[in-house]
């Protein structure tokens, strides 16, 4: 009996070994660098601004960052800046990818393509 409780246990410990080394992997690869996370706020900031403020001044902040499919995706923001203290900011994802070179503001539609 005590025999089949080993085989049991280290059967168990093989599979719990790689299942920890892939998580830690996983984890590692999807942090955001700090210099990361300040080159996609600035440049999804100015990315709002131009295209969304048009004519007005917008107040434009970060509410969350993560990383989707190789892309930072930035949670931004941004209300008019001459709006009282306590509207309510609108919403809109930034998905900036540094290695392909490209930024975008993906439709309210496909906004759940890129959410967390």
């Amino acid at each position: 009996m005590r025999d089949i409780v080993n085989r049991k246990e280290i059967a168990l410990s093989k599979l719990i070994v790689p299942m920890v080394i892939l998580a830690v992997l996983i984890s590692g690869c999807s942090k955001i660098s700090e210099q990361e996370s300040k080159t996609a706020s600035q440049e999804c900031e100015k990315f709002v601004d131009k295209n969304l403020g048009r004519d007005r001044s917008l107040d434009i902040v970060v509410l969350d960052m993560w990383r989707k499919k190789g892309a930072v995706v930035a949670e931004m923001g941004f209300r008019s800046k001459h709006a009282s203290s306590d509207a309510s900011y609108e919403v809109r994802y930034c998905v900036y990818d540094a290695d392909k070179g490209s930024i975008s503001l993906p439709s309210v539609l496909n906004q759940s393509e890129w959410s967390k």
